[in-house]
């Protein structure tokens, strides 16, 4: 990666494939060049959900087997106030572009807009046992307690 996510001041549309993003002050050191391929996080889910790929909630001793995710609008795998978790060789990863259900110009970039694991309070933080989790958008691995 090229650079970070310092705050695009203003999108606009040139066409059906091209954005045009400006940034605060216009930076000249700034490292982006013409025809740099960028990902747009995309808050929005249908229905007003948010697009996590599975989701477990108040379950006890979950396991879940040889699942793979190749795309999802927020986490790969979600769970909230669990106990003792078991994901068994899981994979978070892109479609390989020969696979993909759409042809693309240009292959994708992310597998996820976010975490691929994550658990929210959990009495028991999840095991993950030949887990694999690539190119997603934020972290690997998020366990934690109760955010206030």
């Amino acid at each position: 990666m090229r650079c970070s996510d310092r705050g695009v001041q203003k999108i606009e549309v040139v066409d059906e494939r091209h954005l045009r993003l400006l940034l605060p002050g216009g930076r000249s050191e700034s490292p982006e060049q013409v025809g740099d391929l960028i990902v747009i996080g995309s808050e929005y889910a249908p229905h007003g959900s948010a697009a996590h790929a599975v989701a477990c909630g108040h379950n006890v001793r979950v396991r879940l087997e040889n699942i793979v995710v190749f795309a999802a609008n927020s986490f790969g795998f979600f769970e909230d106030e669990c106990d003792g978790s078991v994901y068994y060789r899981c994979r978070i990863d892109r479609r390989p572009a020969a696979e993909d259900l759409l042809k693309r110009a240009d292959a994708r970039l992310r597998s996820l807009t976010a975490d691929a694991f994550h658990s929210n309070e959990a009495g028991n933080g999840p095991a993950l046992i030949e887990c694999t989790a690539k190119f997603m958008g934020d972290d690997g691995v998020n366990i934690h307690g109760l955010i206030t």
